[in-house]
């Protein structure tokens, strides 16, 4: 998609200390403006506690900012409502999360299927799925739930729940960790 666009402007995320124990505020993004266009990659790299989680849940509007806005093809996803922000993030936003976030009552195929169920708005059809299962060499493992899947296979029910509704953003926190070295060329 060449038209769709990211921008975000001076954004900041302040974490308040809320310990009697502990003092002070941390902040994990400073200051931060992009701008990635259609077609473009970009990696968020530094080291462990430096806020590239952090930045990269504002960049898809599940954590608001203390500062700054982001825009997704010139929408403000924080001029929105949360219900808004959820709907939009559903129909624009795939998002790989580094632990997951599997429903563990869910079996694999259900758990890639669960952005269709929750938008009500597009229905994945069978031939998708399966692609997507298939793709992703899990369509034999399609009806076990998240605790009888190994790690990686988890990663990659996580990776075809971002995929299936086809979205114009893919956001991924360490996509790949749990993969091993054939699995990460393949995808």
């Amino acid at each position: 998609m060449t038209n769709f666009s990211v921008e975000v402007s001076n954004l900041s995320k302040t974490y308040r200390s809320r310990s009697r124990l502990r003092s002070g505020d941390v902040t994990a993004v400073c200051d931060i403006s992009l701008k990635v266009s259609g077609g473009e990659f970009f990696t968020v790299v530094g080291a462990s506690g430096s806020g590239k989680s952090t930045l990269l849940h504002l960049i898809a509007g599940l954590t608001e900012p203390t500062t700054g806005s982001v825009h997704v093809n010139d929408v403000n996803l924080f001029s929105l409502t949360d219900s808004q922000r959820t709907k939009f993030r559903l129909r624009n936003i795939g998002i790989i999360f580094q632990a997951f976030n599997l429903i563990p009552t869910l079996t694999a195929k259900e758990n890639i299927l669960l952005p269709s169920l929750i938008d009500g708005h597009r229905k994945a059809t069978k031939d998708e799925i399966d692609h997507l299962l298939n793709t992703l060499e899990l369509y034999e493992r399609r009806d076990h739930r998240p605790d009888s899947l190994s790690g990686g296979e988890q990663q990659r029910v996580a990776i075809g729940r971002a995929l299936l509704m086809s979205p114009a953003l893919i956001i991924a926190d360490e996509p790949t960790g749990n993969l091993d070295g054939q699995q990460r060329k393949t995808l």
